[in-house]
């Protein structure tokens, strides 16, 4: 056998060899099965129930938080409803210890009706000493004409002889300005003492009537 056939055969040999190797190569290094679709499929069910838990976590959160707001809000509102009440306790006790029952003498206003006289102001003198003034509103008006009464003015008052006057501003029946003066001398005797300012109408002038009276 000559060289040149030598060296063919020995190349054969080997292009065989690699051959054989090329093949069985791709069958030892096969890829790797896919999951069976059961495997799968439960991995999906776990993802939906972890963010199913994650919502329901939130919610009963956000319901915690809120029922906290709540029970902070009716705190609030019963310190506030104690603040109020605590303020007119103490109102009556300034009064009581800066007006005692024995020297104590209030001035209220009454309005008996309305359809004659709209009362805007009122200038109230005690002794000829200007002690009160007010400018009434609509709504005040309103509820004065509905049975309420306006406290004007509180003071120690000795017993004696007193005078007092009161201005009356507003408007008449025919929407013309109306001013009118009316005064009052009063013994004031032991303990507390009231006046009354009432305004009221006399349908058959068809006027207003204003009056003071202590009681």
């Amino acid at each position: 056998m000559s060289r040149i056939q030598l060296a063919f055969a020995t190349a054969s040999i080997f292009i065989l060899f690699c051959a054989s190797i090329r093949i069985a190569v791709p069958s030892s290094f096969a890829a790797l099965p896919s999951p069976p679709p059961e495997e799968s499929q439960s991995s999906e069910e776990g993802q939906k129930q972890s963010l199913e838990f994650g919502a329901k976590a939130e919610e009963s959160a956000a319901r915690s938080a809120l029922a906290e707001v709540r029970a902070i809000s009716q705190g609030i509102q019963a310190l506030k409803s104690q603040v109020v009440d605590l303020n007119k306790d103490l109102r009556l006790m300034e009064e009581k210890l800066l007006f005692p029952s024995s020297t104590r003498y209030t001035v209220f206003v009454s309005l008996k009706s309305d359809r004659f006289f709209d009362l805007e102001g009122i200038k109230f003198k005690l002794d000829g000493e200007l002690v009160a003034t007010h400018v009434y509103s609509e709504k005040q008006r309103g509820a004065m004409a509905r049975g309420g009464v306006h406290r004007l003015y509180v003071t120690n008052l000795n017993e004696g002889k007193h005078t007092a006057t009161v201005f009356f501003t507003g408007l008449g029946s025919n929407e013309r300005p109306y001013k009118r003066a009316v005064s009052l001398d009063f013994d004031k005797g032991p303990g507390s003492g009231y006046l009354e300012i009432s305004v009221a109408d006399d349908a058959s002038a068809r006027e207003p009537v204003f009056d003071l009276r202590q009681w």
